[in-house]
């Protein structure tokens, strides 16, 4: 039994010192597939894909430093020693402030060919940026979708449909057209305040956009004018919330699955009640729009009755 334990633990410590890939100064259960609290860690499955299939070394560094400093230089110094200790093998490397909540991705220069400099940069800017230190997203969980992104781009070709499915709670699909759609400066900034604050931006987007396209520029115009930017708002909603939902599909499949399960379970339930009760509901609607808001013939199309006209 003794000899067991023996052997058992020396087979485990020799598969520790041939780790594929490096975690510096990150906590011990990024290195598992399975943290304190059972939940599951794709990040060791998707790093050591890399180097296993694909010849690539992953080094994932986590910096507490505190105060301004060049990020780029670090990963670069970074890039340079790992390369230096993993002669004949592509590298990656993932450098994080935790405290600063920034971080860059560099890949050494035989790899650049095979990841183009457009999708490192959405990896980058786009994800690593944009989602991390989010509560509704473990900073293990993020890096985990980041490294199999790049399993993605190198496998997709041998991959089949149902394949990176399965898979795209691991992965971002960083060659998805709309996805590119969104990643335009301008549009990529107003899609980047729903991640700020996915609640808010719910709630006041849809109003100050109406209030740009219709109160202030629409209304200027008559009836036709009135029509026409009312057609637009709901042009602008239509297009920012497929792109959002998109991007929702391709970063949290996952939660884009149990919130249509969900819808799916309520929308029956909803319409039932708006069916029993269409003729208050429409009611209340009518009320609504002649008591506080004037009208839609009103001058003031706001708290309209307690304005002069």
């Amino acid at each position: 039994m003794f000899k067991k334990i023996i052997y058992v633990t020396s087979i485990l410590l020799i598969c520790a010192g041939l780790r594929a890939w490096k975690c510096i100064d990150c906590p011990e259960s990024y290195n598992y597939g399975y943290d304190y609290y059972s939940n599951r860690n794709y990040l060791p499955d998707m790093a050591g894909r890399l180097e296993k299939d694909h010849g690539i070394f992953t080094c994932i560094k986590i910096e507490k430093i505190k105060g301004e400093y060049d990020l780029n230089t670090s990963a670069y110094a970074c890039l340079t020693a790992v390369a230096a200790q993993q002669p004949g093998k592509g590298v990656i490397v993932i450098l994080i402030n935790d405290i600063q909540k920034k971080g860059v991705i560099k890949i050494s220069d035989d790899l650049k060919e095979k990841f183009p400099r457009k999708y490192i940069m959405a990896l980058q800017d786009d994800v690593l940026n944009n989602l991390q230190g989010k509560w509704y997203l473990r900073q293990v969980t993020l890096l985990a979708k980041i490294t199999g992104s790049f399993v993605y781009v190198l496998e997709k070709e041998k991959m089949t449909e149902k394949e990176i499915e399965e898979q795209r709670a691991r992965m971002i699909i960083v060659d998805d057209p709309v996805y590119g759609i969104s990643l335009i400066p301008g549009i990529s900034d107003i899609i980047g305040l729903f991640y700020m604050e996915p609640l808010s931006f719910l709630f006041y987007y849809p109003f100050i956009m109406y209030f740009l396209i219709v109160r202030w520029f629409g209304m200027k115009f008559g009836h036709i004018g009135l029509m026409a930017s009312n057609a637009a708002w709901l042009g602008v909603m239509a297009f920012t919330g497929i792109l959002i939902v998109n991007r929702m599909n391709i970063y949290f499949p996952d939660y884009v699955g149990i919130f249509l399960v969900i819808a799916g379970l309520n929308i029956p339930f909803y319409a039932a009640i708006f069916a029993l009760n269409r003729s208050e509901i429409l009611s209340a609607a009518s009320n609504y729009m002649s008591e506080v808001t004037g009208g839609f013939d009103a001058i003031n199309n706001f708290e309209g009755k307690q304005w002069g006209k």
